[in-house]
């Protein structure tokens, strides 16, 4: 049966029972790469930044000038990489810039209306004053509250 086939497979691996959380995080410890040792992991930096001067120096001519096919294949690999890093990066900066744009906006159109409304009320206690016009030379009227007028 499939439960027999299952329970078969468990005790080969290890996994003890059906469903077990050991199974689980098992399966879980394969899909993540190894940890490397210190002294590995600066050996692979080094050969990294070793394979990048020499795709430099092939790229603008200097050196040897001379790569393999693996080695421009990896150079290939390491630049795609980069270059989605880079995007990535580069859209997490943008995306960043039009939310502060739009913060920026919503200050911007809070205040033109609070100005809005302020000009509204001035222009409704201007009409509800008591105004007086005076000809002058000029080419505009000159209004005057008319309580200067009275004695």
């Amino acid at each position: 049966t499939m439960e027999g086939m299952i329970d078969k497979y468990m005790k080969c691996t290890g996994g003890g029972g059906r469903g077990s959380s050991s199974a689980t995080f098992t399966a879980q410890e394969q899909l993540q790469p190894p940890t490397l040792d210190p002294k590995d992991q600066v050996n692979e930096l080094k050969q990294e930044i070793d394979m990048l001067q020499k795709g430099i120096r092939y790229m603008f001519g200097g050196g040897d000038g001379t790569m393999n096919l693996q080695e421009l294949l990896l150079l290939e690999k390491h630049l795609e990489y980069w270059i989605s890093h880079i995007r990535s990066a580069k859209m997490d900066i943008m995306l960043q810039e039009i939310q502060s744009l739009r913060n920026t906006e919503g200050v911007l159109k809070n205040a033109n209306k609070y100005l809005l409304e302020k000009i509204e009320e001035n222009n409704n206690s201007v009409l509800d004053a008591n105004f007086a016009t005076v000809e002058t030379n000029y080419s505009y009227p000159l209004t005057m509250p008319s309580e200067i007028f009275e004695f």
